[in-house]
């Protein structure tokens, strides 16, 4: 039962951590820009920086936390939703109100989260 929890943890941890740099690096990217962000290019931008977050913890973790496969199916179904209820909370935290930028919101973490979790779940069952 123990290890259960860690393996969940595990992934829970990296995909925050992943988040945590993707959003750090979105914000620095936003305050350059001129203008509204087109929320299309934000959603696309998150999904291939989500492919490229996958594919280097996979150089760091090569093997999946979670062990039992459809704990990992659904690690994959409900993590991303988790992860993007995450952001969306501490975005609106963080602005205190006021208006969110379009990279600040639950779709964009959700892309990030999933795209990065698809990576994961496809090389872990296929190796």
């Amino acid at each position: 039962m123990i290890e259960i929890i860690f393996e969940i943890f595990g992934e829970v941890l990296l995909q925050l951590f992943a988040e945590i740099l993707a959003n750090c690096g979105g914000l620095a990217w936003n305050r350059r820009q001129q203008g509204p962000v087109n929320p299309w290019l934000a959603g696309l931008g998150y999904t291939v920086f989500g492919l490229v977050a996958g594919s280097v913890s996979l150089l760091i973790f090569p093997h999946h936390f979670i062990h039992a496969a459809s704990a990992r199916l659904l690690n994959l179904v409900l993590m991303p939703v988790g992860i993007g209820i995450v952001l969306a909370l501490v975005a609106g935290w963080r602005s205190g109100g006021s208006a969110r930028s379009p990279m600040n919101r639950f779709a964009c973490g959700y892309l990030f989260a999933l795209s990065m979790a698809i990576v994961r779940y496809v090389y872990t069952t296929s190796a």
